[in-house]
């Protein structure tokens, strides 16, 4: 093929790409808004937690979808026998809108102090990267798995909420006018 016609040739196919990029727009296809919260599928504490280590780890299997921009994070709440209450937050690093995972948690927030007795995950949040949300209550992340659980401990644990003794208003007034 001579050079002539290779030119010919390359300059057609940049007209075919041009041409078809400014093809009409019943050709183009419409981006997705994104309006459907991620929902979980499975969740699963598992039954014991036994603290026999310095840092136990505690693991709970998780399962969500999200139809367009991915599954970003879980945050979850478990209360204790005392009322304790403690939230894990789950951060996807990539979201994907399938998050299939056995998440662990080196220290549970000093689990080595946790009270024994049951535990109860009482409360989660998924959401998307998009910023929808879906809530479940215990009801409902009970359908999914086991969200009760034994807290096996024991060494020292503390079951008592810190006091607040004292407190200052640092700004004695607030002016919303310039």
């Amino acid at each position: 093929m001579s050079k002539q016609r290779i030119a010919q040739t390359g300059l057609a196919v940049l007209l075919a790409v041009f041409a078809s990029a400014a093809a009409p727009a019943e050709h183009a296809v419409a981006p997705q808004a994104d309006v459907a919260a991620p929902v979980l599928t499975v969740f699963d504490a598992g039954t014991t937690f036994t603290i026999s280590k310095a840092t136990p780890l505690f693991k709970v299997l998780i399962k969500a979808t999200d139809n367009l921009s991915g599954v970003r994070s879980i945050i979850y709440w478990t209360s204790g026998p005392s009322g304790q209450r403690i939230p894990m937050v789950v951060t996807v690093e990539y979201p994907q809108k399938s998050f299939n995972r056995r998440v662990g948690y080196t220290s549970l927030y000093a689990a080595r102090l946790l009270q024994p007795g049951v535990w109860t995950i009482d409360e989660a949040r998924v959401e998307d990267l998009a910023g929808n949300h879906a809530e479940y209550d215990q009801a409902a992340l009970a359908v999914l798995g086991n969200t009760t659980f034994t807290v096996v401990n024991s060494g020292a644990y503390d079951a008592v909420a810190p006091t607040l003794t004292s407190g200052q208003v640092l700004t004695p007034s607030v002016s919303l006018s310039p």
